[in-house]
């Protein structure tokens, strides 16, 4: 009998040992897969941080040649008319010479939370440049879509009314170039940021709060 027992109380205690090992297990995994998730949010929120602009929480110019690569080939599969445009604020540094950079910064996040609205679509994209000036990226089924979509961008940034007393129009206005291509051969967007740069400039010097296109043809 005394046998008995002794088996008994071995076999009891290695189902205790066993059991309490396999709690301190399930403790253990369950504790592993919270900090996994903890560190996945982590590492998402740095990602994140990483490709966007603090101030207007727009995509940064880091993110732009992988976005670029990405709406190019899908214009190009959908067989779709692709534009990159560059906006810049007219006339900024005196509007932050006048108001102050508290202002200034309240302007820029006007302009952009007017190009979130404006570029919805699964389709589009904008970033922040840096300073003053945005980009951003759209396709459409035709060169007068993407103008017209475009044109109420700048249209809009205007109906916010934002005083700017050294401006010719009172109100702060933007400039945009543009750059469309119809033939999506080649993929560049050194040679599209130079068109759309230089169609800037020419909006500049023809009076700024206009829109001009550089080019809608193959690069």
């Amino acid at each position: 009998m005394a046998g008995i027992d002794l088996i008994t109380f071995v076999i009891f205690v290695m189902l205790f040992i066993s059991y309490f090992f396999e709690r301190s297990f399930e403790a253990a995994h369950k504790e592993l897969a919270k900090n996994k998730k903890i560190q996945q949010k982590y590492i998402t929120a740095l990602k994140e941080a990483s490709i966007t602009d603090p101030l207007t929480q727009l995509y940064n110019r880091r993110h732009l040649d992988m976005m670029f690569h990405e709406k190019f080939l899908k214009a190009k599969a959908n067989n779709s008319y692709f534009a990159f445009f560059i906006l810049d604020i007219d006339k900024f540094k005196d509007y932050n010479d006048t108001y102050g950079h508290i202002a200034g910064d309240t302007a820029l996040k006007a302009v952009a939370d007017v190009l979130k609205d404006s570029m919805r679509r699964e389709a589009d994209s904008v970033f922040r440049l840096g300073g003053e000036e945005f980009a951003g990226i759209l396709m459409a089924e035709s060169e007068e879509k993407i103008v017209r979509q475009i044109e109420t961008i700048r249209t809009n940034i205007e109906k916010c009314a934002i005083e700017h007393s050294c401006s010719p129009f009172g109100l702060i206005t933007v400039s945009i170039g543009v750059c469309i291509l119809n033939d999506l051969e080649e993929e560049n967007l050194d040679k599209m940021y130079k068109i759309a740069d230089s169609a800037l400039y020419e909006a500049k010097t023809h009076g700024r709060n206009q829109i001009r296109v550089g080019s809608i043809s193959t690069l």
